[in-house]
């Protein structure tokens, strides 16, 4: 750490303290304290800097940036988990990760800015899939159960679409 000569304003070297850390994380795992493979610091990196973003864009009522935070923060939890558990490494499993992942992202957006249903729309489509492939996967729902619910109430979906469309959605005006 050090100081500005001008002012008393404290600084830290990220970077600085990013070696630290590593190097106490190395050590212990040299030494048999701790266990961890380089996957979940990885996960945990991009979780950890997904947060961050989330957390000064929450801050700045920035939508966008809260979206990509949480995606990636939300995406990273769902990894860690899915090696956690040792669940199988297929692609559509890691379809409903992402699935999941982008629900709570867009549902961040619409804590934002609550005026802005279709932000809402989106996580309770994004969302409802990942929860359903998941509900299946653990044997909560048997697959019949889903595709006759699909098959059946799929046009809920176009009428949902429909109304997001027909409603009149407040602008913002900047001055």
């Amino acid at each position: 750490m050090r100081t500005n000569r001008g002012s008393k304003k404290l600084t830290v070297s990220w970077v600085g303290v990013l070696f630290i850390l590593l190097g106490i994380f190395l050590l212990l795992n040299k030494l048999s304290l701790i266990h961890f493979r380089w996957s979940y610091v990885l996960w945990g990196v991009v979780g950890l800097y997904g947060l961050g973003i989330a957390i000064v864009a929450f801050t700045q009522q920035r939508a966008g940036s809260v979206f990509w935070g949480s995606l990636f923060f939300f995406i990273s939890v769902g990894m860690i988990v899915h090696k956690i558990w040792y669940l199988e490494s297929e692609p559509w499993n890691y379809l409903a990760v992402v699935s999941m992942a982008s629900g709570f992202a867009f549902l961040m957006m619409y804590v934002i800015d609550i005026k802005r249903y279709k932000r809402l729309i989106a996580a309770l489509v994004f969302g409802a899939y990942g929860i359903v492939y998941y509900l299946w996967q653990f044997d909560v729902l048997q697959w019949y159960d889903i595709s006759v619910i699909a098959q059946t109430y799929w046009p809920v979906l176009l009428i949902v679409w429909g109304l997001s469309i027909l409603l009149p959605q407040k602008k913002k005006f900047s001055r």
